[in-house]
């Protein structure tokens, strides 16, 4: 049985993901990870249909377990980039993993971009901070400063009164 994820994290833990949100011409990560299928199985990497599997790394490695005599070996084979800096033409693209295995139907799964550009990026910040200082200010927790002293307050302690 072979199992595909797409996902924009590194490591062994990664999760699947439907969207990939990323900045336009920040390096993003973009994972398939594919378990399961022998031989190992070829990975096929599509922006909206276009092959661009040239352009993402392959690593295939094989986890043994079980008791001698009972061995279960396990293949982990993977494309990914994590250099690829999309434009705003990239935004509402899908992104395609197929795995194939000679003799075994494929398995694949999508996602799609979001990508956000410079303007958006900072505009989203500016919101944050916005509907933050507003929560701030709303729920009574403000900064307040110590009140100036008086001029009677200056006089008495320089000894001028």
């Amino acid at each position: 049985m072979i199992s595909v994820i797409l996902t924009d994290e590194l490591g062994d833990e990664a999760s699947p993901k439907l969207v990939i949100q990323t900045t336009e011409q920040s390096p993003t990560i973009i994972r398939c990870l594919v378990t399961g299928g022998f031989p190992p199985p070829t990975i096929t990497v599509a922006f909206d249909r276009r092959d661009v599997t040239a352009r993402f790394r392959f690593r295939s490695r094989a986890n043994v377990t079980g008791s001698r005599g009972l061995r279960l070996i396990e293949y982990r084979s993977e494309r990914w980039t994590s250099d690829w800096r999309p434009s705003k033409a990239d935004n509402g693209r899908r992104v395609q993993c197929l795995a194939s295995v000679s003799g075994l139907a494929s398995v694949s799964t999508d996602a799609r971009l979001n990508v956000l550009c410079e303007l958006q990026a900072t505009l989203l910040v500016t919101t944050i901070l916005l509907i933050l200082l507003l929560s701030i200010i709303f729920s009574g927790i403000y900064l307040t400063y110590p009140e100036s002293p008086s001029q009677t307050e200056l006089y008495s302690t320089s000894g001028l009164t």
